[in-house]
């Protein structure tokens, strides 16, 4: 706009200067040539004075002819004939009589006329006079003196229209200047249209930006409170979002599917997709949605399974881009890979006694036992499977309500306490395999379930007695770390090989399973240990060396 404004007012101005330049000229050549025809008359009146005044006017007309270089001076009869020229041959010179000036000068004493002359190649004025004797003279001179004058002040009106344009130029551009920088303050405070506009026709203008501005921040702030809210929930989202465009560049990804990708650092939106991962799978299923095809799959990353979907998104029938959703399901694997393992187990565990059972009890049924003997060896063993059988089931009931955590009830429990309870439960167990039990440490009070943390030292007690050497030690300890209690339960058994550690929590791993029988061992306990101890969200930590001993620690 402000190149536009200018340039009209540069325009204008130079437009305006030629035309002053050329009505100057007009009106220089007017003057000069008024001035001109002025000087040719007074010259004329003064011949003529001169020519009847003179007592040889034949003289006097020689001395003109010696004088009058610019201007011609002709002397012609009534008839036309020329008798006198200063510039010609009067002879030579044919009849003037029809030439306008000499005609009006016959009829009214004088005349002028102007025209292209022949004999000079030029226009020419001229000017006739009639004498008291009836010729008439006539001056003549080429227009050629007029345009001199005007070239030589040429330069100088030229000079002069170069200034004016110049300043003229200046002004425009400060006119410009002043004209353009309310629009331009206004332009760069169009957030603030609080104060008036320098001028009135701009007003409306005004009034109507700043309510288009308010339509507009209103607009984008509820845009931006709707981005805040969209991108607070993907990124609270446990399950991994990606948005891509048609072209299989990402829009958008939460922190979710960066964490699943292991891409953490990079900002990827404007990214092509194979930037952000290069699973085969997963790019396949990206193509194929951006073909129109909806699919899934689990796909293994970093020693974690993923469920993928991936669907297309239409605009209008039109495919334009495509939404991956990526689901964490390793511990659903885990956990539907345990159920399996647990009702083998189970199955296995709970047949073993009952095949024993069932076999004894039809050999007495059939008559088979021959003897007392036989007959009470056979229902001992019945008897020591059925309490196995029963001892298991009660496990298996018991892992379950803990796992559901049917006991709600707690309380302030005094850790020592139960210990000591324990101890005395065990004590006749431990004596009986010349087994040290030794009871360490002091008071530490959590907030539980009573039952359940004297379930859990029991267990972890009564495997260090089971698992341990004649004439061995177990040791439990409870102390403050802290706010928190430690419960420790120390042997100096048989030690667990390092192969099996990662297992020993475990439902139904045994690590010797031939010396799990002798000791009526289910293979839950340090299972349902674990489950007590997630229940009062502690942790439980074991270390152990072959033939050296085992130590379990409980930290709640």
């Amino acid at each position: 706009m402000k190149r536009k404004i200018y340039i009209s007012m540069a325009s204008a101005s130079i437009v305006v200067m030629l035309l002053m330049a050329v009505a100057s000229l007009r009106i220089y050549y007017g003057f000069f040539e008024s001035q001109f025809k002025s000087d040719m008359r007074i010259e004329a009146n003064l011949i003529k004075q001169g020519y009847e005044n003179a007592k040889d006017s034949f003289v006097f007309l020689d001395e003109i002819r010696g004088l009058k270089k610019d201007i011609r001076v002709s002397i012609i009869k009534s008839d036309g004939t020329v008798s006198f020229d200063t510039h010609a041959d009067a002879n030579s010179l044919g009849k003037h009589l029809d030439r306008p000036e000499i005609q009006s000068a016959i009829l009214n004493g004088y005349g002028e006329d102007v025209r292209y002359s022949k004999t000079l190649g030029q226009n020419t004025y001229y000017y006739a006079l009639k004498l008291s004797d009836d010729n008439i003279v006539r001056l003549s001179n080429n227009t050629q003196s007029i345009m001199s004058v005007i070239m030589a002040v040429l330069p100088l009106v030229v000079l002069l229209v170069v200034i004016i344009l110049i300043v003229c130029l200046i002004i425009a551009r400060m006119l410009t200047n002043m004209v353009v920088k309310p629009l331009v303050k206004l332009g760069d405070n169009l957030d603030d249209l609080s104060d008036d506009a320098n001028y009135d026709e701009l007003n409306p203008f005004v009034e109507k930006i700043a309510k288009q501005n308010a339509t507009i921040t209103n607009q984008l702030q509820k845009l931006t409170n709707e981005r805040d809210t969209i991108t607070m929930i993907m990124d609270n989202m446990q399950e991994g979002l990606v948005v891509l465009g048609k072209d299989r560049h990402i829009l958008s990804v939460n922190k979710s599917a960066l964490s699943f990708l292991n891409s953490h650092k990079m900002n990827f939106v404007g990214q092509n997709f194979i930037v952000l991962t290069r699973e085969v799978a997963l790019i396949s299923s990206i193509d194929d949605a951006l073909s129109g095809n909806a699919n899934d799959g689990v796909i293994k990353i970093s020693g974690k399974s993923y469920h993928y979907f991936s669907n297309p998104v239409y605009e209008k029938e039109m495919i334009s881009g495509a939404i991956m959703l990526l689901l964490d399901v390793t511990q659903s694997q885990k956990v539907e890979k345990m159920r399996q393992e647990f009702s083998a187990n189970v199955s296995h565990e709970l047949k073993t006694p009952l095949t024993t059972i069932s076999g004894f009890a039809e050999m007495i049924q059939n008559d088979m036992v021959q003897s007392k003997e036989d007959l009470a060896h056979f229902a001992s063993t019945i008897y020591k499977e059925a309490s196995r059988l029963l001892f298991l089931i009660d496990d298996i009931m018991r892992l379950s309500q803990i796992e559901e955590h049917i006991e709600t009830k707690t309380e302030q429990v005094n850790l020592f306490a139960v210990a000591q309870s324990v101890c005395s439960s065990l004590k006749l167990k431990a004596d009986s395999r010349n087994i040290a039990l030794k009871l360490e440490g002091g008071t530490a009070i959590i907030t539980g379930n009573s039952s359940m943390l004297e379930e859990l030292i029991y267990n972890l007690t009564d495997n260090a007695i089971k698992y341990n050497k004649e004439n061995g030690e177990v040791c439990i300890n409870v102390k403050l770390e802290g706010k928190t209690s430690v419960l420790t339960v120390s042997d100096t058994g048989i030690g667990i090989p390092q192969k099996h550690h990662h297992r020993i929590f475990e439902r139904f791993y045994r690590v010797d399973k031939s010396r799990s029988k002798l000791t009526g061992g289910t293979g839950l306990g340090l299972a349902i240990a674990k489950h007590i101890t997630e229940y009062h969200n502690g942790k439980i930590e074991f270390s152990s060396e072959e033939n050296k001993g085992t130590t379990i620690t409980v930290r709640i």
